[in-house]
């Protein structure tokens, strides 16, 4: 197999992930979390000598933000709730993962230090749309915290990756759709990835593992280069709210450096706007028999 060149830049931000994933299993295990959905107010509650929750309508000012005031030897966690006009929980998904994202500033020691000693404290804006270290590793902690591993699988690798497979997980676990997605494929035992496109460019991107055993690596940030991406584009730019999945070709998306594997293999491509975000989703999924050539 074809391994891809090391790069020493995202191998520094995937240990900082690695923590952020590792903190939040371990607060499930110690916990004692074994059902869906998890509650990140009652999380917080746990520690509530040390942390005060002071949710409100912050309106367009931020997401979230954690505060240390060292008189009273207490952290204030604010998070907006004006998504939750209309929801049909205490909290709509992305409130939830506005107070899971500070918890992760709280849980994750380099953050709660940092706070703790005179850190300057700065207003998140979550759900991956930030791109500090310290704030994606936040949007991680709060991704595992949400949806931990061993809720999330078992729903996940019943079947390959597609809109109606992520929305069931959303659903469960009262996230929003691209929190849903990016778990989805961070956990998938099929052949697939989740790309996120914002003006005609990926920002960000998510695959399962079986892609990286296969000699198949994430294609990188840039200007969408499948044609067939590129048309869905430009359907989400003019309004659509539906646009059909198609099929492409996986050199598109993915940086695949067996020449032979790449001429050939197909994706196919579905799509879902997500408009709180200004983001379309590409759900992107490898047919495990097109992944072997004959012999």
């Amino acid at each position: 197999m074809t391994r891809a060149p090391k790069n020493p830049e995202r191998a520094a931000i995937e240990h900082r992930l690695n923590i952020a994933r590792q903190d939040a299993a371990f607060l499930i295990e110690r916990l004692g979390i074994r059902s869906a959905p998890v509650d990140p107010v009652a999380i917080a509650h746990t520690e509530r000598t040390r942390l005060r929750l002071c949710p409100g309508d912050y309106k367009n000012g931020f997401d979230g933000r954690l505060e240390y005031h060292a008189d009273k030897k207490r952290f204030l966690c604010f998070y907006n709730t004006k998504y939750d006009r209309g929801a049909t929980e205490e909290h709509a998904p992305r409130t939830r993962f506005s107070l899971a994202h500070e918890l992760g500033h709280f849980f994750i020691e380099d953050h709660h230090e940092y706070l703790r000693t005179g850190g300057k404290s700065h207003e998140s804006r979550s759900e991956f749309v930030a791109a500090t270290p310290v704030e994606q590793q936040a949007d991680c902690f709060a991704a595992h915290l949400l949806m931990p591993d061993r809720l999330v699988k078992p729903i996940v690798n019943q079947d390959e990756l597609s809109i109606e497979l992520i929305s069931e997980v959303a659903g469960t676990f009262q996230t929003s759709f691209v929190s849903a997605a990016i778990r989805a494929a961070e956990v998938s035992h099929f052949c697939g990835a989740i790309v996120g496109v914002r003006e005609g460019s990926v920002v960000w991107s998510r695959r399962s593992e079986p892609l990286i055993e296969r000699g198949i690596y994430p294609g990188g940030k840039g200007p969408v280069r499948s044609t067939t991406g590129q048309k869905a584009w430009a359907s989400y730019a003019t309004g659509d709210s539906i646009i059909p999945p198609t099929s492409g070709w996986a050199r598109d998306w993915f940086s695949i450096y067996d020449e032979e594997l790449a001429a050939r293999l197909p994706v196919t491509e579905s799509y879902l706007p997500a408009r709180v975000m200004d983001t379309l989703i590409v759900i992107l999924s490898i047919p495990e028999d097109e992944l072997f050539d004959e012999d």
